[in-house]
């Protein structure tokens, strides 16, 4: 990503983002009592230090959970990971249709902002007073082996060819 300079709107949804198959997500339980933390952990690199949002919430975008990184050292690669507690409310599809989102932001609008931590009814993506990498021109993001795995702790990127996935 290279950012032109630009304030998001309060209403301005700036994410890289990736849409996971309820099939997929289907053993975490959420909307349950029996709901499953997960973690993502991902390598980053960015030209501006500071602290960045990584949330999730389901395909009917009325729930979200916002977590929290920071990038120490500008223009290096870093190896972070964001902890979500299991949901146990809302609706999770568990079908062929999307059961969840994770969303990097990139500098949402003020619309999309909530506390750290902690479940919420809504479409959030970012915390105030985080990092607005858009705002600044020529700024630059790099995403490399993202990876969401159920638990509270982060394993190595297990890097498999397409035939031993399959």
């Amino acid at each position: 990503t290279i950012c032109t300079g630009a304030s998001p709107a309060a209403g301005n949804l700036n994410v890289v983002y990736q849409s996971i198959e309820g099939y997929n997500v289907s053993h975490l339980d959420f909307g349950t009592s029996a709901a499953l933390s997960i973690v993502a952990s991902f390598w980053v690199k960015s030209s501006i230090t500071g602290n960045y949002s990584c949330s999730i919430h389901n395909s009917a975008l009325d729930r979200s959970y916002v977590g929290q990184y920071t990038v120490s050292t500008a223009a290096t690669w870093e190896k972070k990971s964001v902890t979500f507690a299991g949901d146990t409310s809302g609706t999770w599809l568990k079908t062929n249709g999307t059961g969840l989102h994770i969303n990097f932001d990139l500098g949402c609008g003020t619309d999309f902002e909530v506390a750290v931590d902690t479940w919420v009814s809504g479409n959030d993506k970012r915390v105030s007073g985080q990092v607005i990498l858009i705002a600044t021109s020529g700024a630059t993001i790099q995403f490399s082996g993202v990876q969401l795995e159920e638990g509270a702790t982060a394993t190595p990127f297990e890097h498999k060819i397409f035939g031993q996935e399959l």
